[in-house]
């Protein structure tokens, strides 16, 4: 009933009914009354006690107004843009890439069904997407869907660095050394012709280091021809 060793102290109301063989008639025969504390019963009357006939007056006090600062965002906020015939490809691209399983040798019915749908792809439109993951995927780097090769794998990392939100198409790590890859998908042929392409992957670089202090990062495109184009 209780683990104590010297003293228990129970606490209770008066039970409306009785109840018969209930734990405390057990117990009441060995309890010792206790006196309640002169100071505790003052505190119990004197909360009980009227209230004043009148109530003091009430008076807040003016704050002076003091013109406020607003905080600049935290995370720079990205508006998305009117969609296009060209994004809406792109991102049925990433989207393959994203739902894609190793060892698979193509998707899906359901899965080619919804995304079509969701970037509203005709279906010759559809098979260039296709077309255009799957030479990604067998491409120069074919080595970042392999398991025998990664021993971490992501799609669409979202990583917060210096105020901004980053989301990284692929994020892998290499078994043989434990390089860090952020993966960048392309459809032009050349994005290392790019400059803000180019400065983009160094920011991706650049917060994955902040994420992995001391771990070797790399970047790289993997363009919809199926080539690796390292970023120095």
């Amino acid at each position: 009933m209780t683990r104590a060793r010297r003293q228990l102290v129970i606490s209770s109301v008066q039970p409306h009914q009785q109840a018969q063989m209930s734990w405390w008639q057990r117990l009441e025969p060995l309890c010792v009354p206790l006196e309640v504390p002169s100071d505790a019963a003052a505190g119990v009357l004197d909360g009980l006690a009227a209230p004043p006939a009148v109530a003091p007056p009430f008076l807040m006090p003016i704050v002076p107004s003091v013109p406020v600062q607003r905080a600049q965002p935290a995370i720079e906020m990205i508006v998305n843009k009117e969609p296009t015939p060209q994004s809406l490809f792109g991102e049925a691209v990433h989207r393959l890439l994203e739902v894609s399983r190793q060892g698979a040798t193509a998707w899906t019915a359901g899965q080619l069904q919804r995304i079509a749908r969701e970037f509203a792809l005709a279906p010759g439109t559809l098979r260039e997407a296709t077309a255009m993951a799957q030479r990604i995927l067998e491409g120069e780097g074919a080595w970042a869907w392999d398991p025998a090769v990664v021993d971490w794998q992501g799609n669409e990392v979202a990583l917060a660095h210096e105020g901004e939100l980053l989301r990284l198409d692929r994020l892998v790590r290499r078994r043989d050394g434990a390089e860090w890859w952020v993966l960048d998908y392309k459809s032009p042929a050349q994005p290392e012709r790019d400059p803000a392409l180019l400065e983009q992957m160094r920011r991706y670089r650049a917060a994955v280091a902040a994420a992995c202090p001391g771990a070797v990062v790399k970047t790289a495109f993997l363009t919809g021809q199926g080539r690796m184009v390292e970023v120095a």
